[in-house]
């Protein structure tokens, strides 16, 4: 009988095949026959219907682990458990020799563990994964076990995660069992979780979603939702004859790896997750091509223009690209100013810039690049958006140059360098009405500290501009995504596929030391929404 998975994380049969019909046999017993794929043949001889049961504390069984055909290098095997406060698996890891890959099995004693904790029985699973300098092992998907630790009854009552008062939470530091911790909540404690920090009071009405207005009293600086019977755009509630469509505007220079290109996926991740519908891109690098680029982000019917230089850059589009172009810097050759105008709904169209700007002398491209735009836009009277990676280290620049042509966005006046906070939050960085994460924090740099990428809109594209809603949060300006911010405040569910290391940031004197495991992410993805009402 073949191996099923249970719990349905990993069905290694779908290789090797089921018998989907047969629940009769009492053990699991993958072996291996003629001409098969390389693949781990697995053998549970205490195992009944493709699981284990083992007893809290005093169960155990064997699983033996072999190879289907010959390897051309040593396998080792690892064996690793889904709670190891459950289980405990010895050895950790075996290595099958590759001259006697044939007649040889590692073996793996299971046993459950007391937890001295009424915690009720436990599914539990044991993983296998193929290390090898053989290719076709060492690119095995894991092997999944399933099976089940039945509680042994003793311990007390299980640890549960409770308020104590308004402002203490109990919790449980393992997860489930044990000693109970008190954590003071800063922001009040309710329905049994410490309270989010408090959002800002209300200058405008904005959209909480599709079809609610958050209606903003601005003398108490408090909402009030109100239900839109039509939707909700911008500060209104849409009435029957509107014509109106969201479009999603990113700046990605989230580029990652040694060589800062797409290809280890961690900025794949970010742009799936946000899922936008005008992406202004640098380092338009990925190994298998620009084409496989853009339908990996966006889908096989969107539309891309860029140009060939060695840092280039790339505006993709939902939208069919009516022209395109590329000016050159006046800085460095190798980062031009590339546009397209896009043939969004309504009348007018938008011109689209994608900026990659010199990052010392940043500055003196300014000018050159605002009259460039300034000419492109009368040309048909477009609506404007210009983002990337400027480089920046202040904003002031960018409003003296662009503050009549594009909303630049004002300032925190109550800002303040606050270097307690983690990352440390400097004054620029403090809000304002700009793009932030969860902490308040308007900085795009890996160390979080600069304001290197923008979206900006011209003033009456701005006009549209409506929230971003993730989760629980609403961002009125925009939204940055860093992941690891995600992972701070437990919100990397809302955001897959991002993983929490997906913009972690290094430096090249330890990329040697820890190549592989360190992202290189060096900027934050900018994100900002538009209702645009049409014609």
């Amino acid at each position: 009988m073949r191996l099923r998975n249970a719990l349905g994380l990993m069905c290694f049969l779908a290789i090797l095949g089921c018998d989907e019909d047969d629940n009769s046999v009492n053990d699991v017993v993958v072996t291996p026959s003629e001409g098969e794929n390389p693949a781990l043949s697995v053998e549970c001889s205490a195992c009944q219907n493709s699981e284990f049961k083992l007893n809290e504390g005093s169960g155990k069984l064997t699983i033996q682990v072999g190879l289907t055909t010959e390897p051309t290098n040593d396998v080792k095997i690892e064996a690793k458990a889904s709670d190891d406060t459950e289980i405990a698996i010895a050895p950790a890891d075996a290595t099958i020799a590759a001259a006697d890959w044939k007649d040889k099995k590692v073996s793996f004693e299971i046993s459950g563990l007391e937890d001295n904790v009424a915690d009720g029985d436990q599914t539990v699973s044991v993983v296998f994964h193929a290390k090898s300098d053989d290719a076709n092992y060492a690119n095995l998907d894991p092997v999944a076990i399933s099976g089940t630790v039945v509680d042994s009854g003793n311990g007390g009552k299980p640890c549960t995660v409770v308020c104590i008062d308004d402002k203490t939470l109990s919790t449980c530091p393992n997860g489930k069992a044990g000693e109970a911790v008190k954590q003071t909540c800063e922001y009040g404690c309710s329905n049994d979780k410490c309270n989010d920090a408090p959002q800002a009071k209300c200058t405008q009405s904005s959209c909480k979603d599709a079809m609610t207005l958050n209606v903003c009293d601005t003398a108490t600086g408090l909402y009030t939702p109100k239900n839109c019977e039509y939707g909700c755009a911008a500060n209104r509630c849409k009435s029957q004859d509107d014509k109106s469509v969201v479009i999603r505007f990113m700046a990605a220079n989230i580029t990652s790896g040694k060589y800062q290109t797409y290809d280890d996926q961690r900025g794949i991740h970010i742009i799936k997750a946000f899922n936008p519908d005008i992406i202004l891109m640098q380092e338009f690098n990925y190994e298998q091509g620009e084409h496989a680029l853009v339908e990996e982000i966006c889908g096989a019917n969107c539309h891309f223009s860029t140009t060939s230089h060695s840092i280039p850059n790339a505006i993709i589009s939902k939208y069919p690209i009516l022209s395109s172009g590329s000016w050159p810097s006046n800085v460095k050759s190798a980062r031009n100013w590339d546009w397209a105008v896009i043939n969004i709904p309504g009348k007018r169209k938008l011109l689209a810039v994608s900026l990659h700007l010199h990052s010392e002398r940043n500055g003196s491209e300014l000018a050159p690049l605002k009259q460039k735009i300034e000419a492109k836009q009368k040309e048909g009277n477009y609506y404007v958006v210009i983002g990337g990676d400027f480089n920046t280290k202040s904003r002031g620049g960018v409003r003296s140059q662009f503050g009549r042509m594009l909303y630049v966005g004002k300032d925190n006046p109550n800002a303040k360098d606050d270097k307690t906070a983690v990352p440390a939050l400097d004054k620029v960085c403090d809000g304002g009405e700009f793009p932030v994460d969860q902490n308040g924090n308007s900085c795009t740099s890996g160390e979080r500290d600069d304001p290197y990428d923008w979206v900006l809109f011209d003033k009456d594209l701005n006009e549209f501009e409506i929230p971003i809603v993730v989760g629980n949060r609403t961002y009125n300006y925009g939204h940055i995504v860093d992941s690891r911010i995600y992972a701070q405040h437990d919100e990397l569910s809302l955001i897959p596929p991002v993983q929490a290391e997906d913009s972690e940031l290094c430096y090249g004197d330890d990329w040697c030391s820890e190549r592989g495991t360190r992202t290189n992410m060096q900027h934050q993805a900018v994100v900002r929404d538009i209702e645009l009402q049409y014609e």
